[in-house]
């Protein structure tokens, strides 16, 4: 079923931080470069669960909310971080974070 979900592409750093935004419910989305930059995702929001996923070309950053429910940062290949107050987990190798309810968080 994920993979007939729809793949949201763009090469375009505004189109990014708006999806980001309106779609996955970040409060900030930040591109260090637009040089070479794409970005792709998809989103299937099931009944208790929502499944995202995505890669891009270069590093972005992405800042959330507190919110009701608890995040899990996991890399399929490649490897970032995510951080929760001054707690800074990598992400890739075999590692994930669990981000908790109730707690900003930053992924990069």
């Amino acid at each position: 079923m994920f993979h007939r979900s729809a793949i949201n592409r763009t090469a375009d750093p505004d189109r990014f931080r708006d999806t980001a935004n309106h779609v996955f419910g970040a409060t900030q989305a930040t591109v260090p470069t637009s040089e070479n930059f794409e970005v792709w995702a998809r989103f299937l929001s099931l009944n208790d669960i929502v499944l995202a996923t995505g890669g891009s070309t270069t590093g972005f950053s992405l800042v959330y909310p507190e919110s009701d429910f608890a995040r899990i940062h996991f890399s399929k290949s490649g490897c970032g971080t995510s951080t929760v107050a001054n707690s800074t987990g990598i992400v890739g190798n075999g590692l994930a974070n669990v981000i908790p309810p109730g707690q900003i968080s930053r992924m990069d």
